[in-house]
């Protein structure tokens, strides 16, 4: 059998990211895109600290974990909304693997509801109301100078780490899958969303994952159906991680 290029740390760190996506609803295209981010990122948890205040198996600065506060927080006033974020520890949590799996899923449900409106015809500028940030990424994917494959996952990596040439040179990584990374992860995925699959434990050897989940309301925090934002003409949106 051929060994996996992925270590076990990094194997935990891909089955928890795409269990807590099936658990929120993501297709398995998307779960496999949410997994692969975190690849492309911090390599699955391998590399967890960037320049400045970049951490985190997402790499979040703290200016767009602070964002991400606005956007998704909850609302005493609209009950019913973000109900997945209510008693979220968003001070104490951004460096917690768990958290910044929560908080990337949210962020992938907003970018999938986003492309698919921007396909359908929808104006950008009522996609994005006060999004400038995720405008711009727009006319950066779109922009035939810029060379970005037209796929929602290309458009998803951009809105995530916003930069024209690391989603490139990310998409070619995953294209020509050196060290067979990507693949591994893709096997991971078919594993976690077939139907007979059962969750297992973190904690044992995982130097992410132990510990923390308890720290979050809930333990693991699916998304529901209840989430919302970008519909709201109230909500706040700012940069997307990277700025």
């Amino acid at each position: 059998m051929k060994k996996s290029p992925l270590n076990g740390n990094q194997t935990r760190n891909a089955r928890h990211i795409l269990e807590r996506a099936q658990q929120a609803g993501l297709s398995k295209n998307d779960a496999y895109t949410a997994a692969w981010f975190a690849l492309a990122e911090s390599s699955l948890g391998e590399k967890l600290k960037g320049q400045g205040t970049i951490s985190g198996i997402y790499h979040y600065t703290q200016g767009a974990w602070d964002t991400r506060a606005a956007t998704y927080g909850y609302n005493q006033k609209k009950p019913d909304r973000n109900l997945q974020f209510k008693d979220f520890p968003w001070e104490t949590s951004k460096d917690q693997t768990a958290a910044q799996v929560t908080v990337l899923l949210a962020d992938m449900k907003r970018y999938r509801k986003e492309f698919n409106r921007l396909l359908d015809g929808a104006d950008p500028e009522t996609v994005f109301k006060k999004d400038s940030q995720g405008l711009k990424a727009w006319e950066r994917f779109i922009d035939p100078a810029n060379d970005v494959p037209f796929a929602f996952e290309d458009y998803a990596y951009l809105r995530h780490n916003t930069s024209v040439d690391q989603t490139k040179r990310v998409n070619g990584l995953r294209t020509d899958d050196p060290d067979g990374a990507y693949e591994a992860i893709r096997n991971v995925t078919d594993v976690v969303y077939n139907p007979g699959y059962e969750p297992g434990p973190y904690s044992t050897g995982s130097k992410d994952l132990s510990d923390e989940m308890s720290s979050l309301p809930g333990g693991i925090v699916p998304l529901t159906g209840s989430f919302e934002c970008d519909d709201d003409e109230d909500q706040y949106y700012g940069p997307s991680p990277g700025i």
